[in-house]
């Protein structure tokens, strides 16, 4: 005997229902149909008890409906799935665990109504566990708490992640985050893969970086800071090790200092709005030149002797006391001048040296100053050794005759004074004279001549030499006429 009840399907006249009832079945309860279902329905709409299946540990139903089941609430529309714990018939002791919502199909766990597709509540705390079931996996509780949204490792007993339900603040390493982001953590690390990853600031590219990680760069558009083996701040193409295009604004007050070549070279601040430079002299950095709050350039001092309200803008001194205590040399290719700065001592010296080469390559001294404790005196080179073709003056006193002596004013000045046409001596003596006559530039300008007087003295001494020849001759036939 195989069977004891057969349902016959009264669309194809197969079993469709089976209690089995042989030696080893497989179900008390078997369907068999090509669509099997089993409906299970209400007395009418929109009731509440519209179907309940329960599952009892014990096979008489009066002893209780301790067990699970599935209930269908056709007056919410929502589908159960829960427990009865207590050893009772009271349906009311029935506790929901699970709701399907009809119209949305949102999942609630703990609740009635869910708001989401997937909505967990607990009484005072909501879990989910996750644990991958393999040797090693750690089992994670991703949940809300009462301080927020928790992510948490249950194995390790430790907080992965917790959003701060107040605050908005997240934390990772931490359950007390104090800003949006606070990453806590022995090596607190924030890894971006891919290309062009970024952070953004309300809305605006703040730092973006290459997935080679070769060049990172800082503010919207590329146009504040990128970093690329060169840095260039304002600036997308920086060709040196740092580009500013822009101001720079150091602050921390006296001694902060801009260093080169590994310390060899410095700028800092020397104090009372001063600038000081500094070279390498073998073991410190010594400053050797300061440009002071009024503009005065000190250069070889930190010690300036004048007023503190002086208007000197330059300040020369050297490191050795006496003679030539400091140079100022300017030039070009093919010439120039060295300046000396001379202590007291001697009680004349020269305070300028003129050269006609340049100071580095044989120097020719053409001139200097000289000064002594009470006067000036202005040289030009005149050395024996310096010259050749030396011949005797002739023709003085009719070149000096070619002269035309004026007295006139300056324009824009009243004074009458003495003095040359420079194109009226440029043909008697040109030494004398510097420029052409009404020369202009290229845009039109005159380009004025100049005389230097003192080059008239040699010819005025051949002149009187000559007229002093003349009075010596006439003289000397006075003398014969009046013994005659």
């Amino acid at each position: 005997m195989t069977s004891a009840v057969f349902l016959k399907s009264p669309e194809d006249n197969t079993s469709a229902v089976r209690f089995s009832c042989t030696d080893s079945p497989n179900s008390i309860l078997e369907i068999q149909s090509t669509s099997p279902t089993i409906t299970i329905g209400g007395a009418a709409i929109n009731q509440f008890e519209s179907g309940r299946i329960r599952f009892t540990e014990q096979r008489n139903a009066s002893a209780g409906f301790q067990g699970g089941y599935i209930h269908y609430d056709g007056s919410a529309n929502k589908l159960h799935l829960g427990m009865h714990e207590t050893s009772d018939t009271t349906v009311s002791n029935d506790v929901n665990a699970i709701t399907i919502l009809r119209a949305n199909r949102n999942v609630g766990i703990g609740t009635e109504s869910p708001n989401r597709q997937l909505s967990i509540y607990g009484t005072n705390d909501g879990y989910m566990s996750f644990d991958g079931g393999r040797t090693g996996n750690h089992e994670f509780v991703v949940g809300s708490e009462a301080s927020g949204f928790i992510i948490y490792d249950d194995t390790l007993d430790t907080y992965r992640f917790v959003i701060d339900q107040d605050s908005g603040n997240v934390g990772i390493g931490t359950t007390s985050p104090n800003s949006k982001l606070n990453i806590n953590g022995a090596s607190a690390h924030l890894n971006f893969t891919g290309s062009n990853n970024r952070i953004n600031f309300n809305g605006y590219r703040a730092i973006e970086g290459s997935h080679t990680g070769s060049l990172l760069q800082i503010g919207e558009s590329y146009s504040d800071v990128s970093l690329y083996g060169n840095v260039g701040i304002n600036t997308t193409s920086p060709n040196q090790k740092l580009d500013v295009n822009g101001n720079i604004n150091i602050t921390g007050g006296t001694g902060r200092r801009i260093y080169w070549s590994n310390g060899d070279m410095a700028i800092h601040n020397a104090g009372s709005y001063a600038m000081a430079f500094e070279t390498w002299t073998g073991s410190a950095l010594t400053e050797k030149m300061r440009i002071n709050s009024l503009g005065r350039v000190d250069i070889g001092t930190r010690s300036y002797v004048g007023s503190a309200t002086s208007t000197t803008r330059l300040y020369l001194e050297g490191n050795t006391s006496g003679h030539n205590l400091g140079q100022f040399q300017m030039a070009d290719f093919s010439g120039g001048f060295m300046f000396y700065l001379s202590s007291s001592s001697p009680a004349s010296r020269q305070s300028h040296q003129f050269y006609n080469n340049r100071i580095d390559s044989s120097p020719t001294l053409v001139g200097s100053i000289q000064i002594n404790s009470s006067s000036t005196a202005f040289n030009t080179s005149s050395d024996y050794r310096l010259k050749e073709n030396v011949v005797e003056m002739t023709g003085a006193l009719d070149r000096v005759e070619q002269l035309k002596p004026s007295r006139f004013n300056f324009i824009g000045h009243e004074e009458i004074v003495d003095g040359f046409l420079a194109h009226e001596v440029q043909d008697i003596v040109p030494e004398a004279i510097t420029g052409t006559k009404d020369e202009v530039d290229s845009e039109g300008n005159p380009v004025y001549q100049g005389i230097d007087q003192s080059k008239l003295v040699p010819l005025l001494v051949g002149a009187i030499k000559e007229q002093q020849a003349i009075i010596e001759d006439l003289k000397s036939k006075i003398e014969i006429l009046e013994n005659n």
